[in-house]
């Protein structure tokens, strides 16, 4: 009998094992010092703001954890050792939302000696991982293409991970991955909602799982490349694509195991201009000028990014086995992982065991948010405030040969973004033409996808 790890208190612990102040904490207060003194220099307030969020050993941290978490914040550990030679690293973060989410993981990072074969920056990586997260309200309408908003029911998902990823670069620009995890998730009921619940609602004909206390063994191989613009005919050009397989193999069963193929291809451009003067020259740029294009470091300035990304995913179960509804992708605003889909429909909006997603985006920052300073004439600034359009297109199956081209919802939209030191810390956008109204959602940065790495 396979008992349930009990991973919650393990990451407790790591969260709270916290060691005194950094090392560069001296470097930080003195950065943000700096940013109030020395008159007539320009300095960027962005400075101060991202030292102290990366603060080692102990930073705090923010983001969101799923749909309707709300801002979620904590605190993150971050710890390097070299034993023998070699670079590795702690990190253990712990976030708690404004609507009872939570995230708790643990990570441990092994980086290999580079083979003498590959140049650039890659090299072999090792993680241990370990990680619990509280999706306290989550919803659910149905599965397939033909599901309703009148199918509206909640649920709630904690889900425990622990296991290993591993990576291994083959050249300058492409690598094979592989993964091994232990999945314990679990369905719940939501109070405090006058919603039904999926299990009393739908029951598990109409969400495979809801009902099960099911655990996996999830085993995963991939293959990547990423070309910057270094690596590319054009100067301005970077892509990317990676190909996955995933088993999902549910323990003493075989009701909900399944495989599940993915490909992700992404091809992004942007154009660049040569600017001459120093840097009070190019900080006295017209508004104008900034619009059309916008001053970068380096002496350029950008038009603009474009950028086409596909994303296809299909799952194949034995005969007698269904894929667990939790497990499966989804179409509507963003996914679980933070991730932008048809942002014309609600979060989630669509769900299936096989999704087919195209999008075009065009972003463009319009502007530095800059000021001076009557004490002493310095130039200060906070964050890159900037403008996007998009279009997407998708549709979800309930088997991979449904797939199709022909009938894909598509939407298209307008959104704002804001960033420091070209991370975005949130945005807002309006979708339309999905055929359910307009959709206002307003994001914060994914906690999945920023640390524990």
């Amino acid at each position: 009998m396979i008992h349930r790890i009990p991973v919650a208190v393990a990451l407790l612990i790591m969260c709270l094992v916290a060691t005194a102040r950094a090392e560069d904490w001296a470097n930080t207060k003195r950065a943000c010092q700096d940013w109030q003194k020395a008159p007539r220099q320009y300095h960027s307030l962005e400075e101060c703001v991202i030292d102290f969020f990366t603060l080692q050993p102990l930073a705090v941290t923010g983001g969101n954890i799923g749909s309707g978490s709300g801002l979620a914040a904590g605190a993150r550990i971050l710890k390097q050792f070299n034993p023998h030679g070699l670079e590795t690293t702690f990190t253990a973060k712990g976030l708690y939302s404004v609507n009872s989410f939570y995230l708790m993981s643990g990570q441990y990072t092994l980086q290999l000696p580079k083979p003498k074969f590959v140049s650039g920056d890659l090299a072999p990586l090792i993680d241990l991982v370990a990680s619990r997260v509280d999706l306290r309200s989550q919803n659910f309408y149905g599965l397939g293409p033909n599901s309703t908003l009148a199918g509206l029911a909640v649920y709630r998902e904690q889900l425990d991970t622990v296991g290993a990823d591993g990576y291994a670069p083959v050249a300058s620009w492409a690598g094979f991955g592989a993964d091994l995890h232990y999945l314990d998730p679990r369905i719940k009921g939501v109070s405090n909602t006058s919603s039904p619940s999926v299990v009393s609602f739908y029951g598990d004909a109409g969400a495979p799982g809801s009902t099960d206390n099911a655990s996996f063994i999830e085993a995963g191989v991939n293959f990547g490349v990423q070309k910057s613009a270094l690596q590319t005919w054009l100067p301005w050009e970077y892509h990317s694509g990676v190909v996955e397989f995933q088993h999902y193999a549910q323990l003493g069963s075989n009701q909900h195991s399944f495989g599940q193929l993915s490909a992700m291809a992404n091809v992004t451009v942007t154009p660049v201009a040569h600017v001459h003067g120093d840097i009070k020259q190019q900080m006295n740029r017209t508004s104008w000028q900034n619009f059309v294009c916008f001053t970068q470091v380096g002496n350029v300035c950008h038009w603009g990014t474009f950028s086409t990304t596909g994303l296809v995913t299909t799952s194949y179960v034995g005969a007698g086995s269904t894929v667990p509804f939790y497990f499966q992708p989804t179409l509507g605003g963003a996914d679980v992982s933070g991730v932008d889909t048809l942002r014309g429909l609600v979060d989630y909006r669509l769900r299936a065991p096989n999704r087919v997603l195209i999008q075009e985006d065009f972003d463009k920052t319009l502007f530095d948010l800059n000021w001076k300073s009557a004490k002493n004439d310095s130039t200060y600034g906070l964050g890159q405030y900037g403008l996007y359009l998009f279009f997407d297109a998708g549709n979800v199956a309930l088997t991979p040969g449904d797939l199709s081209m022909g009938n894909m919802k598509t939407d298209a939209g307008i959104g704002l973004s804001v960033a420091i030191g070209n991370k975005i810390l949130g945005r807002i956008y309006w979708g339309f033409g999905a055929g359910e109204g307009t959709q206002f959602n307003a994001k914060l940065p994914s906690a999945f996808s920023s640390s524990p790495k």
